[in-house]
């Protein structure tokens, strides 16, 4: 079921970041984007990333999606990912 979602924009270190609203519930920055991004990231300028730990729950097509461990990457994890995942205890070196 999806839900109608609010966001309230932050400003930080080049990025906004939105404490998303849905469902009754708050996530604070749970989402972000950069407002002045590097070349590589030009394309994805207008896009917000959500934090998949922060959510009910997050989806890739019929597929849920795992969040990144470790708390701070907002990495979404599929059955189509393989290898190490950064976060993950043990990982701080690579």
């Amino acid at each position: 079921m999806r839900q109608q979602l609010t966001a309230k924009e932050h400003f930080r270190r080049g990025n906004a970041y939105f404490d998303v609203l849905g469902g009754g519930k708050r996530a604070a920055r749970a989402g972000w984007r950069y407002r002045e991004p590097t070349a590589t990231f030009e394309p994805i300028r207008e896009h917000v990333a959500f934090h998949a730990s922060q959510m009910d729950s997050c989806w890739v097509g019929d597929e849920q999606a795992v969040p990144q461990p470790g708390g701070f990457y907002g990495g979404w994890i599929t059955s189509c990912l393989v290898g190490r995942f950064k976060g993950a205890p043990g990982s701080a070196g690579w």
